[in-house]
């Protein structure tokens, strides 16, 4: 299965100020995205940058803004992008059926939100390592959660 750029969006997921000051190795983690949206920006793919209610957890960090370029951030109220009706419009707007997916908060709001692409149809690759907390200290039930809905 070939991942295409013109087939292909990017959903870069709560790289905020208060939340990745707590993950271990968030230094990599946040270098290994930054690189990851630079390279999404030199090939011309389409990404969505979410923020879990800014006011509390503040804004995307300086690392992931200046790899991203300008953007406007999604602001949501809920785990999954996909109850952010911004992110609903924007992903559908692209035209996309193949969507990238890192972020922080793996267990919670990057697995709903792949959970609920898989389920509108998208093709959902995960950046383990532009993941955090890292993809293998949550692997257990929620990879076999992914598997089980489509994902592999």
């Amino acid at each position: 299965m070939k991942i295409k750029a013109e087939d292909t969006a990017a959903l870069i997921i709560d790289f905020q100020e208060k939340l990745v000051p707590a993950i271990a190795d968030h230094d990599e983690i946040v270098a290994k995205a930054a690189i990851f949206a630079a390279g999404l920006k030199e090939f011309g793919v389409p990404m969505a940058v979410t923020q879990q209610y800014t006011k509390g957890l503040g804004e995307t960090v300086p690392a992931m803004k200046e790899a991203i370029g300008a953007f406007e951030p999604m602001e949501k109220t809920v785990f999954s992008a996909m109850g952010c009706d911004a992110f609903v419009e924007w992903v559908k707007a692209q035209g996309k059926k193949t969507i990238l997916v890192c972020g922080v908060e793996a267990h919670i709001c990057v697995l709903q939100s792949i959970i609920d692409l898989i389920g509108e149809g998208y093709r959902v690759f995960i950046v383990r390592t532009a993941l955090a907390p890292e993809w293998y200290t949550i692997r257990s039930m929620q990879s076999r959660e992914l598997c089980r809905r489509g994902h592999s």
